[in-house]
């Protein structure tokens, strides 16, 4: 599954887990109802209880994994290892972020950041909604 069934699957799980009569409601679409079943085999992981510190320690412990990666037609030159700054475009009270470019695509921008908390760690943005200035 990729991004596009996601933003699909909650949509169907809402139906599937709200409306009694969904079944019947859907059966005129098999299609829709085999990638259902696929996406509801899907599952939930396995999730460990553990304390918020014992996660933050493992995090810590944890390197970034994945290749760095260039886009040799991005508009504003950008390439793993510059200095940035991603903001959102709107003021939505979230705080800019500053570190290293380790990715860079048409959609999304990763930087390498390091927190006392966590380590060295990559966060990810999609490159609609956030502003990226370099910085020295």
């Amino acid at each position: 599954p990729g991004l596009p069934d996601l933003l699909a699957w909650f949509i169907v799980w809402f139906i599937f887990e709200r409306y009694a009569s969904a079944e019947e409601f859907l059966s005129e679409f098999p299609l829709l109802n085999a990638w259902a079943s696929r996406m509801k085999a899907l599952g939930h992981g396995y999730p460990t209880p553990m304390s918020p510190k014992d996660a933050l320690d493992i995090a810590k412990d944890a390197l970034p994994v994945g290749e760095e990666q260039s886009d040799s037609r991005d508009p504003q030159g950008i390439q793993p290892g510059m200095n940035a700054c991603i903001s959102p475009v709107t003021d939505s009270g979230e705080t800019p972020i500053k570190g290293q470019v380790r990715s860079v695509s048409k959609e999304t921008v990763s930087l390498t950041i390091n927190n006392n908390q966590c380590g060295e760690m990559a966060v990810h943005f999609p490159r609609v909604g956030y502003r990226l200035t370099l910085i020295d």
